[in-house]
């Protein structure tokens, strides 16, 4: 009882539903047991009809021979009880202290039982040879068996005086009383067998239902009375500590509730005790409580003038993201203005210069990517804020990824005076997203393009144990250090030079599609020495 008491309310629950979930379990078993009996007894009963069929057939068939002297009526006999022989033969092999089930099986099936009924009749021959009423069927079946072997004779003796030609009647009408008293010798063996059969079917039903009585009867015992003493236990238990918060709730601090168990509701009698206790202390020195509540206030004082500089902040970085924007907007719809002007221009005139136009409908090409790479970092950088950034993995290969990227951007960086340096192993294969990866090398690699000042562009991916690993180092100026902390940061950019075009959203968008990946990033600079950016992505296979 000691045990029962320190058990936790929600142990004590698992035990009530695990026992009674056990004896439900133990139910099913049963039912379940009870119906592999039953249907092994349907089995017999199905079988017994089958062989008293055949039985029947058999004694007709050699009645048939007597009167025609037909030898296919002969035959007809010997076959009609290969059902019979096979029920002998399984019976036969079951008898033995060791059977050969493959035997018993052959037999059974010779004797037409259903493949899937042998089982069950083969298990309730065994578990229960002992019944009485198994072991009666059972005497029954080799009476039945030995007549049989007898009809088999007498089958053969009809078989020699007719084969010899003999017109003896005398001795044809006593195979025909021989045959006449098997006949009823069989009846009543079978009708034994069936009636046995019946009666033990409905000890078994009997059985069966007290058991299951007595385990509904102890699942509902059982359950009602656990129930019972764990909710009145409960319920004294809150009735109690209702009663003393109450007196609490008063003023009457000294009242005590008596701690008799180490569950939940006593964990809570010990809680409520200790706050009668402090909040005792607390009234005898209000001054100090008094001095503690300022000092909180003080401290949320502080928090709020802390999230007031964060605000602050916060619609600096948004007037900041607006400026950008606007500026990021304005020169490729500014330069999208312009080209369409000349566009028109040279269209309109008689001899059109297609270098010029085919020229200004590059540049309106080369805008439109722009402004579309713009709303494409909006559009990630709106998705990560709603936690809704689309992760399609699939089986791709890194290399050809970083080579797509380097062989597309190789001209933007030449442009700015730089060469990218690609040094990759033949194929790194795993399970990621192809597009967010190459989008992820294409900002760092854009990225060194902007901070590099026109310097090589290192471009290195290895395979490290289980992961890989993407490098793209630039021999730029470096990032400074009170920079690098937040360089991971929405609208962070390592130089605030106005004359590199950027939102600062490249590496806090690759920051989260590596993290989405189960990966990272790290940064290594060193100012006037330039930047290496490191991301290392798990390799699934």
């Amino acid at each position: 009882m000691g045990i029962w008491k320190n058990l936790s309310i929600s142990k004590k629950l698992f035990f009530v539903v695990g026992i009674m979930a056990v004896l439900i379990l133990i139910e099913l078993l049963t039912l379940r047991f009870a119906m592999d009996k039953l249907s092994a007894v349907r089995a017999f009963v199905g079988g017994e009809g089958l062989w008293t069929k055949s039985q029947k057939q058999a004694i007709y068939k050699l009645q048939r021979y007597s009167a025609t002297k037909d030898e296919n009526d002969y035959q007809g006999f010997l076959s009609t009880l290969s059902v019979n022989e096979g029920d002998h033969i399984a019976r036969l092999e079951l008898m033995k202290f060791s059977p050969d089930l493959e035997i018993v099986r052959k037999g059974f099936i010779q004797g037409q039982i259903h493949p899937d009924d042998i089982d069950p009749m083969v298990r309730l021959l065994q578990k229960f040879s002992g019944v009485s009423y198994i072991s009666k069927a059972v005497g029954a079946w080799t009476e039945g068996d030995y007549l049989i072997d007898e009809l088999k004779k007498l089958g053969v003796e009809y078989h020699d005086l007719i084969g010899k030609n003999k017109n003896d009647s005398a001795a044809l009408q006593n195979l025909n009383l021989k045959l006449d008293r098997i006949n009823d010798q069989l009846s009543v063996v079978t009708a034994e067998f069936s009636l046995v059969l019946g009666e033990g079917s409905r000890w078994l039903e009997n059985l069966v239902f007290m058991i299951l009585f007595s385990l509904v009867l102890t699942v509902e015992t059982v359950g009602l009375t656990l129930t019972f003493f764990t909710s009145r236990e409960i319920s004294r238990g809150l009735n109690d500590l209702v009663r003393v918060s109450e007196d609490i709730g008063k003023g009457a601090f000294k009242e005590r509730l008596t701690v008799s168990s180490h569950d939940e509701i006593g964990k809570l009698k010990i809680a409520v005790n200790k706050m009668g206790s402090l909040l005792d202390v607390s009234y005898r020195d209000l001054e100090g409580q008094i001095l503690e509540r300022t000092r909180k206030l003080e401290e949320i004082a502080r928090e709020n003038e802390r999230l007031y500089e964060e605000a602050k902040t916060a619609v600096k970085m948004r007037d900041e993201f607006f400026s950008i924007a606007s500026h990021e907007l304005k020169t490729p719809i500014t330069s999208i203005g312009l080209q369409l002007q000349l566009l028109s221009r040279e269209l309109h005139q008689e001899n059109i210069d297609i270098d010029k136009a085919r020229l200004a409908a590059d540049k309106l090409i080369t805008m439109g990517r722009r402004l579309t790479n713009l709303e494409d970092v909006l559009m990630d950088m709106t998705k990560i804020r709603l936690g809704k950034l689309e992760i399609e993995p699939r089986p791709s290969d890194l290399t050809m990824i970083a080579q797509d990227v380097v062989r597309e951007i190789s001209p933007v960086a030449a442009r700015a005076g730089s060469t990218i340096d690609l040094q990759a192993a033949e194929s790194i294969t795993g399970i990621f997203d192809p597009i967010r990866l190459g989008q992820v090398i294409t900002n760092l690699i854009n990225n060194a393009i902007k901070y590099g000042d026109g310097s090589l562009i290192e471009v290195s991916l290895r395979k490290s144990g289980q992961d890989a690993e993407i490098s793209v180092r630039d021999h730029g100026p470096g990032i400074p250090e009170e920079k690098r902390k937040r360089i991971f940061e929405r609208f962070e950019r390592g130089n605030e030079d106005a004359g590199i075009a950027g939102l600062g959203l490249g590496l806090y968008i690759s920051k989260e599609i590596a993290e989405a990946h189960g990966g990272k990033i790290t940064l290594h600079t060193e100012v006037g020495k330039g930047s290496e950016f490191t991301v290392r992505i798990p390799l699934k296979s």
